[in-house]
């Protein structure tokens, strides 16, 4: 049988490809507590999680998530390792658009509660590598 949290996840990833940002917050509860560990980057309520999805996609209009593997745990957990790819052609953090690609490893961590909503979240993801594949810094001389 499909674990019901695993396809709220699923359902989410694919709102977010298609721009559904509404769609994606429905899965949270109201008082998410969520860290975007590469960022240093909190949010604990649906709009600030979805503030939080609009930096990406103002930094990419075209990021899209793919490959994704999932897997559900004891005790309402949900973990999920995909790939993000886009074109850097917005601002990010205050640095001009490089119009570089870039492709990043992402692995988030959700907890459920007996509701249904991920009142839990941590995202890791490799801040330092989308940096250097989009120009913004160097990598370091080996």
């Amino acid at each position: 049988m499909e674990n019901k949290h695993l396809e709220t996840l699923r359902k989410a990833h694919q709102n977010f490809n298609q721009r559904d940002l509404d769609a994606v917050v429905q899965m949270l509860s109201p008082s998410v507590n969520f860290t975007d560990h590469g960022h240093h980057h909190e949010a604990h309520s649906r709009e600030e999680f979805k503030s939080w999805m609009e930096i990406f996609i103002g930094m990419s209009s075209d990021v899209q998530l793919f490959d994704f593997s999932y897997i559900a745990g004891e005790g309402n957990w949900v973990t999920a390792r995909f790939t993000a790819k886009g074109t850097n052609d917005g601002m990010f953090e205050n640095v001009p658009p490089s119009q570089k690609r870039f492709e990043v490893d992402i692995c988030e961590v959700w907890h459920f509660n007996k509701q249904g909503e991920a009142f839990e979240g941590h995202h890791y993801g490799d801040a330092l590598g989308l940096l250097i594949q989009i120009g913004h810094l160097h990598e370091a001389a080996h």
